[in-house]
């Protein structure tokens, strides 16, 4: 699959990021991880995403930020790129990010079969789909489920899909099962 070094992916929302303990958080889990881990930073300023790769530059954890940072111009170190699914709507947005930094990943959050294609057309290193269960962060709106990871799984192909949402340690082995990098 793919060469990824990690195999977790951790992500640190505008929450955590607004955390005053942000830089000792992201410090701690390259300490944990180091290469085998990755952040995304799954916030749209640039502050958060340079606090981070600061943080980690001594772990050699590669760290994802969001387009909305990278474009500010003031982000710099990061190891790749996380589009949004609207961010996949554009036609060529891998080609125009590869072409602003050749040495970044990108990878891409997907929701369903159609855009876990669109990502693998596009060349993308791996995709993150969810949410596979209910979780607070997504209130009333239910989980996708386990036969809608393996059904986006398949259809990415050899490109690595990381599950998310309402993953719990019980969760684990059904998300790998579905086919979950």
């Amino acid at each position: 699959m793919a060469g990824l070094a990690f195999r977790l992916y951790a992500v640190a929302d505008a929450a955590i990021c607004d955390a005053p303990d942000f830089a000792e958080r992201c410090a701690a889990l390259g300490e944990l991880g180091g290469k085998h881990l990755a952040v995304y930073v799954r916030d749209d300023r640039a502050a958060s995403a340079s606090t981070a790769i600061s943080a980690l530059r001594s772990s050699s954890t590669p760290v994802f930020v969001r387009r909305a940072a990278l474009a500010t111009g003031e982000v710099s170190g990061a190891s790749g790129v996380h589009l949004t699914s609207e961010d996949m709507h554009e036609i060529g947005i891998t080609r125009r990010v590869r072409k602003t930094d050749g040495s970044l990943l990108v990878a891409a959050s997907v929701h369903g079969v159609a855009e876990t294609i669109r990502a693998r057309d596009a060349a993308c290193a791996f995709v993150m789909f969810g949410h596979v269960f209910d979780t607070p962060s997504k209130p009333g709106i239910p989980g996708r489920g386990i036969g809608a990871l393996a059904s986006a799984c398949t259809a990415a192909e050899p490109m690595p899909v990381f599950a998310i949402g309402g993953i719990t340690p019980a969760h684990v082995e059904a998300c790998r099962e579905a086919g979950a990098f």
